[in-house]
């Protein structure tokens, strides 16, 4: 975990861009298309890099997690991408006053249908290695909080985030009673899944959402207030808590994520990430969440078969079949999507 974590933080500094001291980043700049698509794609690897670990005492039972291991927790990365998914659709609201028209048809088909041609192709490899599985198996997933698609909880959840935001700015005209109306949404989403049981990073990282959705209305307020009370002390203070958060703290844990991304706002004023390994990767982030899972299992599986233990060999050919797949299916589900909603 140590070198992949070595690795992930020194694609970050390739291209690091650092505000002169003293200054800060315009409004213009500060988390716009570019630098949203290129946090994706940080986001993405680091989510990859985090079950990878988890695959790793399967192949080599020598294998010991460290300190590293215990503070790169996936709900991080998970709740980056709520947060940037709640924070693009409420700019595009500001500066599209007919954006909810056609809402439903393309933000929440746009990703309805890769899920659906994901959890196709995931049944066939899984009917290959197992002839007994049923569809009615992949039906039965989605109400036990399990999905048949490994790791892609996070889709069924942000569909509905995105309904929730439909509708309260559907009925609520007022961005504040809205904006009120997704915190309760969400509170209401959280609680009843705590109630069914279902697994603690289903609700870990979902507030980011509701937190985007807050910055995107009131950008121009929210950085304000940033500049004002001094960014770098921000930085410093919201990381550390977040660390303490996810660390040592069982009742902040809850909401870490909240902090991770409130570092990442405040970092974005005086510190942009750019560079063309992140940009690619932000643009098929959401194939590369789609499908690591199916490779991860399926290397492994593989890996086991012929008797190879290296957890190095296995991470590089994990990443040398996801990234190439991943842009296949990119390409894929933008032709099948585009025909599918077009008619």
């Amino acid at each position: 975990m140590v070198i992949c974590a070595s690795a992930f933080a020194l694609l970050l500094l390739v291209g690091i861009k650092i505000a002169p001291r003293g200054t800060s980043y315009s409004i213009d700049k500060w988390i716009d298309r570019e630098e949203s698509v290129s946090l994706r794609g940080a986001a993405a690897l680091y989510i990859v890099i985090f079950h990878l670990s988890g695959m790793w005492s399967y192949l080599n039972s020598e294998y010991s997690a460290g300190i590293i291991d215990q503070i790169w927790h996936g709900y991080l990365a998970v709740g980056l991408f709520f947060f940037l998914s709640g924070y693009g659709i409420s700019v595009s609201l500001q500066n599209k006053p007919q954006y909810l028209n056609g809402f439903i048809k393309h933000r929440i088909g746009g990703l309805l249908i890769p899920y659906i041609i994901c959890n196709t192709i995931y049944f066939g490899f899984e009917y290959i290695a197992d002839r007994s599985i049923k569809i009615s198996d992949v039906f039965y997933s989605f109400v036990k909080g399990t999905p048949f698609a490994l790791y892609t909880w996070f889709i069924e959840s942000i569909i509905i985030f995105y309904l929730i935001f439909y509708f309260s700015f559907i009925i609520f005209k007022d961005k504040k009673k809205a904006i009120c109306t997704i915190f309760f949404g969400q509170f209401m989403y959280m609680s009843i899944l705590y109630l069914l049981g279902w697994n603690e990073h289903w609700w870990l990282g979902c507030l980011c959402f509701s937190l985007g959705v807050v910055v995107g209305n009131f950008k121009e307020k929210v950085y304000n207030f940033i500049i004002k009370h001094n960014s770098y002390y921000g930085i410093i203070i919201v990381g550390i808590v977040a660390i303490l958060a996810i660390r040592y703290n069982k009742i902040l844990f809850g909401q870490s994520a909240v902090f991770f991304v409130c570092f990442w706002v405040f970092l974005y004023t005086k510190v942009h990430f750019q560079n063309r390994v992140l940009h690619s990767l932000g643009k098929i982030s959401l194939e590369i969440y789609l499908y690591h899972g199916l490779v991860l299992k399926v290397a492994k599986a593989v890996f086991l078969k012929v008797g190879i233990t290296n957890i190095y060999m296995y991470t590089l050919a994990s990443f040398m079949v996801l990234i190439p797949f991943a842009w296949i299916m990119n390409k894929m589900d933008f032709q099948v999507t585009k025909r599918i909603i077009r008619k």
